[in-house]
């Protein structure tokens, strides 16, 4: 499971989670009395994160790092089929217009992103799949 977490965070150039025996070792240093501040400086590790996992072994029962875990909003494109049959379809137009083209509202940040998600470079008036 860990190099699971590993992969995902290298892939999103993310810090790594805390390894879990260190996890165990500083709760179970809290647990038997010692103060928070004394464990996160024997450990090398903020007051904050172990109050992090305090918080997650109450509400969830472990304090095994969070998996699939995304910050911000949801993408707006989720279908990519579809959304390759909408950039065939409009191949000639800028952005803007794709943007203003698509069925709900978006921007044409997002259509540029997705473009080079689906490995297209835009070649105006087309797009080439890049190799």
């Amino acid at each position: 499971m860990f190099t699971q977490v590993r992969t995902l965070l290298r892939e999103k150039k993310m810090a790594a989670p805390y390894q879990y025996e260190l996890r165990m070792k500083a709760i179970e240093a809290i647990d038997q009395g010692q103060k928070k501040s004394e464990v996160a400086r024997r450990f090398g590790i903020s007051r904050n994160t172990i109050y992090l996992w305090l918080k997650r072994r109450e509400t969830t029962g472990s304090i095994d790092p969070a998996l699939h875990y995304q910050k911000g909003s949801n993408p707006k494109i989720t279908d990519w089929e579809k959304f390759e049959a909408f950039l065939e379809k409009h191949q000639g137009k800028t952005e803007e217009e794709m943007a203003e083209a698509w069925e709900e509202p978006i921007s044409r940040h997002t259509i540029h992103r997705s473009i080079e998600k689906l490995n297209y470079a835009k070649q105006f008036p087309h797009l080439v799949k890049k190799k």
